[in-house]
């Protein structure tokens, strides 16, 4: 089993690899890091990082969509978009000094990565984010139908799996999204939200045409659901922004308009071919990378054999990870279970329960979120609680 917790890179910049390396490997008795090699800034995170045990700060406020490692611009020169050094950590190499280290110790190391969600290049190069449904460019998410951002991501994990000796990635934020808060005045509901995160960019157009799809029907049916809720009476807005009612899931409502459904399923198949891209390119490095990515259920998952290796979950408690490893063994037999345990305060959920769990459901990785956050005391609680699985959990 791989037993491992999130790093970010401030803490390896301040704390030094051997005081953090201590931590996780001795104290807490893990065997693997997971370093954040790219990550994002702005909302929810302009309050910062609060770090209780960071050898000199207490708070932490990262920059958005820059990079922890050296990257080789070489790999760049097919897209526009050039992946830019941390200033506030002075170009720091924390993907180095974290590999680095892991190979004296004897553990792994694994790339966790942010993918399309960038507030930096979409900020600054717009042409290359999202459209939303209004015609507003998000400048919190790159497009991954664009092919500048498709090959700028692509080349990003070509540079950490060939020049570092990582052996897994975990994307994160790969897909379509906003981290934008819902425009004031309009009422956001299940519906709306989804609506939100739908792209009407010129790069989707030209794909969903060339894949067949009938993108004026799709675009129309989109707006036209919107214009219902536009329409809406002030009271109905009111009573459904103080939540007086439930109204439909967007899947219900996509069931019953076939441009809405046909524009869920161009946008699933845009996240299939991203992952298949992805496998392709990072077979360049000659390493076994694993990669893991979320149990989304809105995907055919069974179309990822042979892409993706672990489907993350995140379970409150055993029931509900025995739940989820279930579901997960039904619909992809094949995959391997990671599992992710909170230590921010008020979400702790590490009980003997579901460390039995852990065992029982044959899971094949875990992580804890995250290193920085955690209270000095939580490194000697994992190790504690882990020690009815510690024969699994080897170096």
């Amino acid at each position: 089993m791989i037993a491992g917790m999130y790093l970010h890179p401030w803490d390896l910049f301040d704390d030094g690899p051997k005081v953090v390396f201590d931590n996780i490997v001795d104290r807490a008795g893990l065997n693997s890091v997971n370093l954040a090699t790219t990550y994002h800034g702005g909302p929810p995170f302009r309050g910062g990082f609060f770090l209780p045990h960071n050898l000199k700060r207490r708070l932490y406020i990262p920059e958005a969509g820059v990079v922890y490692f050296k990257p080789h611009l070489e790999l760049y020169r097919n897209t526009r978009l050039k992946p830019i050094l941390s200033r506030q950590l002075s170009g720091f190499d924390a993907l180095g000094v974290a590999t680095e280290e892991a190979e004296r110790r004897g553990v792994s190391v694994s790339s966790w990565t942010i993918c399309s969600r960038n507030e930096r290049l979409a900020a600054e190069n717009p042409e290359f984010a999202t459209e939303n449904i209004f015609g507003l460019r998000d400048p919190t998410w790159l497009c991954p139908n664009n092919p500048d951002a498709r090959e700028y991501l692509l080349a990003l994990l070509e540079d950490i799996t060939s020049n570092y000796r990582v052996d897994g990635l975990e994307l994160e934020s790969l897909g379509f999204g906003t981290v934008m808060p819902p425009p004031r005045g309009l009422v956001v509901d299940r519906i709306v939200g989804r609506l939100l995160t739908l792209c009407f960019c010129e790069a989707c157009r030209r794909a969903a045409r060339d894949a067949g799809y009938d993108w004026e029907a799709m675009a129309g049916a989109a707006k036209a659901i919107m214009k219902v809720y536009l329409d809406l009476e002030p009271e109905v807005w009111d009573a459904i922004s103080r939540g007086a009612f439930s109204t439909p899931s967007f899947t219900e409502i996509e069931r019953q308009v076939e441009g809405l459904s046909r524009f869920e399923e161009f946008q699933s198949e845009t996240i299939l071919q991203c992952l298949k891209d992805v496998r392709d390119r990072i077979r360049r490095s000659r390493r076994k990378v694993k990669i893991a990515f979320p149990m989304d259920l809105s995907l055919p998952l069974k179309r990822l054999q042979g892409i993706v290796d672990n489907f993350m979950i995140s379970p409150q408690g055993p029931q509900q990870l025995k739940h989820q490893a279930a579901i997960l063994r039904f619909i992809v037999p094949w995959a391997g279970i990671q599992v992710g345990f909170n230590l921010l305060p008020g979400t702790y959920n590490l009980s003997p329960g579901i460390v039995d769990a852990l065992k029982s459901e044959g899971v094949d990785t875990i992580n804890f979120y995250n290193y920085g956050n955690a209270h000095q005391k939580c490194f000697d609680a994992i190790k504690m609680a882990l020690e009815p699985i510690r024969p699994l959990i080897k170096r």
